[in-house]
């Protein structure tokens, strides 16, 4: 585990800055839409690390997406990236429904009888 960690931190410093940029854009775009800074600042270093775990898994398995070198690592970074914005997005889902059936359960229920104008 530690060999994979600094294999991810040896990566070439172009596929560190195609990560950082498009995770700066995420972030930037998940302010905008869902107006919560604190998810954006959450997921950032999540997201950072799925585009290097990507490029470590990519580069390991010898998988190319393109034959430039460039171009394969801001590929490889995006579809690590985009992979974590799945694996958060169905970690929100499945937290949200827990809040929501907890809340459910602690709800009292109405004993009083509705006021109807007669």
């Amino acid at each position: 585990m530690l060999d994979v960690f600094h294999t991810m931190i040896a990566a070439p410093m172009f596929s560190w800055v195609a990560t950082l940029l498009m995770t700066g854009v995420v972030c930037w775009f998940l302010k905008a839409v869902a107006g919560s800074g604190g998810l954006a600042i959450l997921s950032g270093p999540f997201l950072v690390l799925g585009g290097l775990l990507s490029t470590y898994l990519f580069t390991s398995s010898a998988i190319l997406l393109n034959g430039d070198k460039d171009t394969n690592a801001v590929m490889i970074s995006a579809v690590g990236i985009q992979a974590t914005i799945v694996a958060l997005l169905a970690l929100y889902v499945v937290f949200a429904r827990i809040g929501e059936a907890r809340s459910r359960a602690r709800k009292v229920p109405n004993v009083l009888p509705d006021p109807a104008p007669h």
